[in-house]
């Protein structure tokens, strides 16, 4: 009598012959299985490439606030510049974590924003913001800013050419 385990290994590395029959299920069986595994990786990769899709697709765009406006309470990306013929209002003293400001989008609209956080490090001088937040009540409410400071370099640009 052959042991089990010794039945299987003749199965799989037997040579022609030694069980022929079972062998050819095996390699049926095995196949099957593969295909089955393929398939499964296959709709998985889709649902991943699916899921990254529309998680990119929401913040791959810079909205209005008209945009926000229509489409109260859902997360925007909001790029505008600083108004600075209006007051920024932030006092430390009385609650460091509210900070006011009025930004000019893209599209020349000014709209108040409320953030719920300190004020960033040389504001002022930021070229534009990008706001990440919500429309409510006329106000933007800003979650995250993300500022573009001017280059350091812009002023240190030399014109280099031949006399003429």
């Amino acid at each position: 009598m052959i042991p089990v385990v010794h039945f299987a290994l003749i199965l799989r590395n037997g040579k022609e012959g030694h069980f022929p029959l079972l062998q050819k299920i095996i390699r049926k069986q095995n196949y099957y299985n593969m295909k089955k595994s393929n398939i499964v990786l296959l709709v998985l990769i889709a649902v991943a490439i699916g899921v990254i899709v529309t998680v990119a697709g929401d913040f791959s765009t810079y909205e209005t606030f008209a945009t926000a406006r229509q489409k109260e309470g859902k997360q925007f990306q909001v790029i505008g510049k600083l108004d600075t013929t209006k007051a920024m209002h932030y006092d430390p003293v009385k609650d460091a974590n509210l900070f006011r400001f009025y930004v000019i989008d893209k599209t020349g609209e000014t709209r108040p924003v409320v953030f719920y956080g300190t004020k960033p490090t040389d504001f002022e001088k930021a070229e534009s913001v990008v706001l990440t937040g919500k429309m409510e009540n006329g106000e933007f409410q800003c979650s995250k800013i993300l500022m573009k400071c001017p280059s350091k370099y812009k002023n240190d640009q030399v014109a280099i050419g031949t006399k003429a």
